[in-house]
């Protein structure tokens, strides 16, 4: 059995970015469309929302009792 390739995010994200620019170029997709990170993010925003909002997700119980917990988070930014 052959060993998988390992890929990191930055690799995907570079790579997506590039099929994603082609696609534009070619006209298989709206000049407009987003970036990869961008549509990963919407993504991710419309899961975790559709989650939260589930009366019956599993989830929800827990998100319930984490909405009355005070968090005091600092602001990293080492995404940029």
């Amino acid at each position: 059995m052959v060993p998988e390739e390992v890929v990191s995010d930055d690799s995907l994200c570079n790579r997506s970015d590039l099929l994603l620019e082609r696609a534009k170029r070619y006209g298989y997709c709206m000049p407009g469309l987003p970036t990869f990170e961008e549509l990963c993010n919407t993504a991710d925003d419309q899961l975790f929302n559709k989650t939260v909002s589930n009366s019956r997700a599993v989830v929800s119980v827990l998100c319930a009792f984490l909405s009355s917990l005070v968090f005091c988070l600092r602001s990293i930014s080492f995404w940029q």
